[in-house]
């Protein structure tokens, strides 16, 4: 659930998480490739867990670090993009794809998210694109492009 219970119940969820990291990422670490793109990675899950304490000031985010840090299933990216988003834009976007009451579309658990990412852009390590997901797709893709060539320092990904 996207709100547990417990640390336990998180716990678990996040051993989960990682089976399904394992499945999802296990071409990456056996793959010649340079450059290899996943929509989502190890630090949505830290986000998460940090948004998850900021709501409910449980000890979400270090059950996540230990647990994730502890496993040797999670693939840690070099580069990160964020689309930061206003929580009015998220309202709009909406268009009740999420209840009302839903985590995702709470402020408070969304600001944990930004906050989350804010820190990780600060500690610069892994590079982070920090990107304004307000903008047409794209001028967000020319954008995304420029940022990822220039902090990736090579011009083989131009095309």
């Amino acid at each position: 659930p996207p709100v547990p219970n417990s640390l336990d119940e998180e716990e678990q969820s996040l051993n989960i998480f990682l089976d399904i990291e394992a499945h999802r990422t296990k071409h990456i670490w056996s793959s010649p490739s340079e450059l290899t793109l996943i929509d989502r990675s190890v630090h949505t899950l830290l986000a998460h867990c940090q948004a998850l304490e900021c709501l409910t000031g449980e000890g979400y985010m270090s059950l996540a670090e230990r647990v994730l840090h502890q496993s040797r299933i999670p693939y840690w990216p070099d580069l990160v993009i964020y689309l930061d988003i206003p929580h009015s834009e998220v309202m709009t976007r909406n268009n009740g794809k999420f209840a009302s009451d839903s985590i995702f579309i709470n402020c408070d658990f969304n600001l944990g998210i930004r906050q989350y990412f804010l820190r990780l852009r600060n500690l610069g390590v892994p590079r982070l694109i920090w990107l304004d997901a307000t903008l047409d797709p794209l001028n967000l893709r020319r954008q995304a492009k420029a940022e990822a060539i220039e902090l990736l320092g090579s011009h083989k990904y131009k095309t």
